[in-house]
């Protein structure tokens, strides 16, 4: 949303039909009313018509021409301009207006078949010469007033502008593609407001093509008369004829102006013409200030407010502050436009006993009550649209369209904005848009004031996201605070206020659902409101199901994160291509933090970036310890606009913010293993020979022990006690612990052999992968092959065990310290590990303490039983 839309959107900004609507909005409004495109009634009124008759004596009527049209890609709803004649008579105050068009579609027929003539009946008067329909050489006479409906449209209603003026509103029968509508009128009288000067534009330019326009100006030859063009490089026809000058614009086959989407409001897209006989901002100062003149400062009203407002012991900018607080919240925004009083403000004794006004009217009332309470205040007008270019413009008041208040009080200087109604904190922090230029409404003011930019109230938004998330199929928790400041507080309150609390809920639902399409609110959204700042925050809680999406080949889930608060601002315009500059919301600055607290650790890497194009600059961070993952992302506009020049290299630029916002996590489906997974070959070969080599070494070498006696051994030790040999006692013990040996270690092959699966192992083994730790390859493969190493020497041991071998207790304990050196070896390079879970290192631990244990005691058990050396001695 642009500045202006959400200034509208609060019902602060007051916007007239004037020289600062030159752009786009009196285009459309003069197409619209020349081409006749349906409309909107609000009910037919009684007591007010309109004249016919022949046109004033002084016009010249001028030829269309003569051609058929041709069809245009610019056409406007079926419809091609052949004749636009404008012709103004200043000293008659009349304007003529005489137009032909012609039907060239169906949709023309259903659009061009509606004329209507708008004028304000408080100052204006209409008179309809003629309306024709041509149809070959036929001729048809379409001006009856019975068939006219009069209404009252009020456009600017939705605004709280009532601006009285009507339309005449004629339905054309028997319209059909090819026939050429004419139709002339002229509207009569001037805006008592602006005292007999006379100030107005032409557009020179339109959005479709036209094959003649035509400017006739008659101006009197004792009054001076400025012009300045805009956009264009035309210059009239100028000649004196009976002490009156005529000023011709006469231009023919007029090409469409392609305006481009975001064209700054000061931008000229469309040519046109400013005319005026103000010769300095001096003179438009002097006349402003002769409508700023509060003519009842006794009323009761006025004193019995300033008395209210007076606190004593308070200071001035508390005193001012308070004063605007009761014009900006007690005051209600509403234009009664009608003649004079689109210039003129009302008494402020009115305004306030009626309790309302548009902006010169808060503005002059909010003056008023400074007044009284001793202070310096003094009303500004400002241009909203041309804002830096105004200077450019002729000096006329229709350069204006809003009104702001300069205060000075006890030494400090204010610009206040009384029309905005929901505004918080201190008045030096309070958010007034760059105006640039304002013309202080007092008269002996020469020239334009600039309006100092202030940071206060600067539009910022943080927000701060919270994801904990669960495991693959749990629920995830997402907390969301969002703390507006400034400008971006007081459009969301304008939000809540025109929106309401639930609304405003559900749109925010409904963006985080566009990504998550599981989620759905946990509690109420909580609104904190602060009137001691201009600060407002929102909280919510969602859960999300199905936080984890599941791939398409069912092999990995995929957790997505996104800045939608950012998004939102990172947007292309619809003219990418442009020869126009593009105009951006300024300041502007947008910070989104996102903390994820994940379910396990994933291998991830922290991260910088700084992208700078030429109009707005993107920081992106991420960091992350343990567990929990941060998103740092920060979005400022630099310019309020970028050149045409510029625009490919802002383009790129958003490009790369958009590909820098977001970030996903890939998490390895558990599901399916065995049926989904491929074998991993090369490790089961692995084992395999490796099995069949260790395996035969030891073999061999127990064959070699066995045939070898002891170097020292007679044939046959002395049997120190019958009693003592065979597998009794507690080698009882023993033997059970060796015929349990393979079972349990075949046990823990089976529960280690899943990370052998081949997406496993990739997973772990891979650079890159969520699960991937360069100490995994080593150590799954060495764990898997002294598991097969304990599995053989166990099998080894128990058969030398039943054969009573003398080589058994040597063998026994070697099978004891390969256990222990294989669970502490084990145990260190689990450590190394960050990833593994203390579950898991606690369950290492405790099997290394139960090895340690069995080796201090079956150890010197077989070292020194005598039962041991009595029973194996074969």
């Amino acid at each position: 949303m642009s500045e202006q839309s959400c200034v509208v959107l609060s019902g602060s900004i007051e916007r007239k039909t004037s020289i600062a609507d030159a752009g786009r909005l009196l285009v459309i409004q003069t197409i619209a009313a020349l081409l006749l495109l349906p409309w909107v009634t609000f009910g037919q009124i009684t007591g007010s018509t309109f004249k016919t008759g022949m046109p004033p004596a002084w016009v010249e009527w001028a030829a269309s021409e003569p051609k058929t049209a041709t069809k245009s890609g610019h056409e406007s709803g079926g419809q091609v301009l052949i004749l636009i004649d404008t012709q103004v008579n200043t000293a008659k105050t009349e304007t003529f207006v005489h137009v032909v068009k012609e039907i060239t579609t169906e949709s023309g027929v259903q659009n061009g078949g509606n004329l209507e003539f708008t004028w304000d009946p408080s100052f204006q008067e209409l008179i309809i010469h003629q309306i024709t329909i041509q149809r070959d050489t036929e001729r048809m006479d379409r001006l009856d007033p019975a068939k006219f409906k009069i209404i009252q449209k009020e456009t600017d209603l939705s605004r709280q502008i009532y601006n009285g003026a009507l339309s005449a509103v004629l339905f054309l029968d028997d319209v059909r593609v090819g026939d050429r509508i004419e139709y002339a009128y002229t509207v009569r009288g001037e805006n008592p407001s602006l005292k007999g000067s006379y100030s107005g534009i032409f557009m020179l330019g339109w959005a479709v093509p036209v094959q003649r326009q035509r400017i006739r100006l008659l101006w009197p030859e004792n009054r001076e008369l400025n012009f300045r063009v805009h956009g264009t490089t035309v210059e009239p026809e100028v000649r004196t004829l009976g002490g009156i000058k005529e000023f011709i614009w006469d231009l023919h086959e007029v090409p469409a102006v392609e305006a481009e989407d975001q064209t700054p409001s000061w931008f000229p897209a469309y040519p046109w013409v400013q005319l005026g006989e103000f010769n300095s901002w001096s003179e438009v100062a002097t006349w402003a200030a002769g409508l700023y003149v509060t003519t009842n400062l006794d009323a009761p009203e006025l004193k019995e407010e300033i008395a209210s407002l007076r606190r004593p012991g308070a200071t001035a900018e508390q005193t001012v502050q308070r004063v605007l607080e009761f014009v900006q919240n007690d005051i209600r925004y509403l234009g009664i436009e009608f003649g004079p009083n689109s210039y003129h403000p009302s008494d402020p004794a009115t305004v306030l006993r009626r309790r309302f006004g548009d902006c010169k009217d808060k503005a002059f009332l909010l003056c008023t009550l400074l007044r009284g309470l001793g202070y310096e205040a003094t009303p500004v007008l400002v241009a909203t649209g041309f804002r830096q270019t105004l200077p450019d413009l002729l000096p006329a008041p229709h350069d204006f369209d809003h009104v702001v208040v300069h205060v000075v009080a006890d030494g400090a200087t204010y610009w206040l904005d009384p029309t905005r109604s929901y505004q918080h904190g201190p008045i030096t922090q309070r958010y007034l848009p760059d105006y640039s230029f304002g013309l202080l409404v007092r008269p002996g003011e020469t020239a334009l004031i600039r309006i100092p930019f202030s940071d206060g109230g600067t539009p910022e938004t943080f927000t701060t996201e919270i994801f904990r998330v669960g495991g693959q199929k749990a629920l995830t928790q997402l907390s969301v605070i969002s703390t507006f400041k400034g400008f971006d507080a007081e459009w969301m309150r304008a939000v809540l206020a025109s929106e309401g609390h639930k609304r405003l809920a559900k749109n925010y639902l409904n963006d985080y659902a566009q990504r998550y399409p599981g989620i759905m609110p946990s509690a109420p959204m909580v609104i904190e409101d602060s009137t001691n700042s201009d600060t407002l925050t929102l909280s919510h809680t969602y859960s999300i199901t199905n936080f984890w999406v599941l791939s398409a080949d069912k092999q990995r889930y995929n957790g997505q994160f996104y800045p939608l608060g950012i998004h939102t601002w990172i947007a292309k315009p619809t003219t990418t291509v442009r020869s126009m500059p593009m105009e951006l919301s300024f300041p502007r600055r947008r910070s989104v933090q996102t903390r994820i607290e994940l379910p396990r650790e994933f291998k991830l890497s922290n991260f910088t970036n700084t992208i700078t194009g030429p109009a707005a600059e993107l920081f992106v961070k991420r960091t992350f310890r343990g567990q929990t993952v941060w998103l740092d992302y920060e979005y400022r506009v630099l310019t309020n606009y970028v050149p045409a020049s510029l625009t490919s290299a802002h383009l790129k630029s958003l490009d790369q913010m958009e590909n820098a916002l977001g970030y996903s996590l890939n998490w390895q489906s558990m599901d399916g293993v065995g049926s989904t997974s491929q074998f991993n070959w090369p490790i089961f070969l692995i084992a395999v020979i490796y099995t069949a080599f260790f395996a035969t070494g030891v073999i061999l070498l127990c064959r070699y022990q066995c045939r070898t006696p002891p170097a020292t051994a007679s044939a046959q030790p002395p049997l120190l006690d019958p009693k003592l040999s065979g597998l009794g006692g507690w080698l009882i013990l023993v033997g059970i612990g060796l015929c349990c040996g393979p079972i349990r270690q075949l046990s823990n092959m089976s529960k280690s052999f899943n990370s052998f699966s081949l997406w496993k192992w990739h997973a772990l083994t891979t650079p890159g992968g969520v699960s991937y730790q360069p100490a995994w390859g080593p150590l799954l493969t060495i764990e898997f092959l002294g598991e097969i190493s304990l599995l053989t020497l166990n099998l080894v041991v128990l058969v030398l065990f039943f054969q009573k071998r003398r080589i058994f207790p040597r063998w026994f304990m070697v099978l004891l310290a390969s256990n222990a050196i294989f669970i502490l070896g084990d145990t260190i390079g689990v450590q190394c590990i960050k990833s593994v879970s203390p579950a898991i290192m606690a369950k290492l631990t405790q099997s290394l303490m139960q090895v340690l244990i069995g080796c201090v005691i079956w150890i010197p058990y077989v070292y020194k039983s005598r039962r041991v050396k009595a029973t194996f001695v074969r």
